[in-house]
């Protein structure tokens, strides 16, 4: 086993199953949101050192769920949520993140609105929509990267596509979002793999001995 995720998307699993209430168990506790989240962070470390203690040597990894967040509007409670949010599903995970690469899994903008039931605006009137009603926003593929990338370690795209039944759609998503890799490239970040139809990671050549 040549890499091992040791946790997909905890963001996802903490802010959803534990402020916004629709994963289980439920909740709507943000005292229990930041200590789940914290809790992950730990998780993942203790799951980096007993890769590192087992049987062969995968490269261990996190998966994060990068989206594009952005306050709704420009006010101080849009900015503040907008924060908070930033904190507790980017820059927590990040800081200090221990492994071998970093997982990036991206597929949208969320537009931070605490006013809204779903603590998100929908996308702007006539904005491209996958069939399930996510914004096309490619750049910010190349944000997640990029932040991605600011933890020393190399970036693979572990996630990243469209729900539609347009082909041409489809092939413009792929060809937009591979687009923001080369731009992360050409910038000099080290991006290694990106999903193919399988959901397995195409590897590039290293350039680096970092991997070893």
């Amino acid at each position: 086993m040549p890499y091992a995720c040791t946790i997909n998307e905890p963001q996802i699993v903490a802010l959803f199953g534990y402020l916004h209430g629709d994963f289980p168990p439920g909740e709507r506790n943000a005292i229990k949101w930041h200590r789940v989240t914290r809790r992950f962070v730990e998780a993942h470390e203790a799951a980096v050192r007993a890769l590192g203690a087992g049987r062969g040597a995968p490269r261990a990894g996190i998966c994060l769920q990068m989206p594009a967040l952005e306050p709704a509007r420009d006010d101080a409670a849009c900015i503040a949520a907008y924060e908070e949010l930033r904190r507790e599903m980017i820059e927590v995970y990040l800081d200090g993140l221990q492994g071998d690469f970093v997982g990036v899994q991206y597929y949208s903008r969320m537009r931070v609105d605490p006013a809204a039931a779903a603590g998100f605006a929908p996308p702007p009137p006539g904005a491209p929509l996958t069939q399930m009603g996510w914004e096309l926003h490619p750049p910010g593929l190349h944000a997640a990267i990029t932040e991605a990338a600011s933890t020393g370690l190399p970036v693979v795209i572990t996630e990243n596509g469209i729900a539609t039944a347009d082909d041409a759609q489809r092939i413009a998503y792929l060809r937009e979002h591979l687009g923001q890799i080369k731009r992360a490239l050409d910038d000099g970040v080290d991006v290694r793999g990106y999903p193919n139809a399988c959901g397995t990671a195409v590897r590039r050549p290293s350039p680096s001995a970092r991997w070893a």
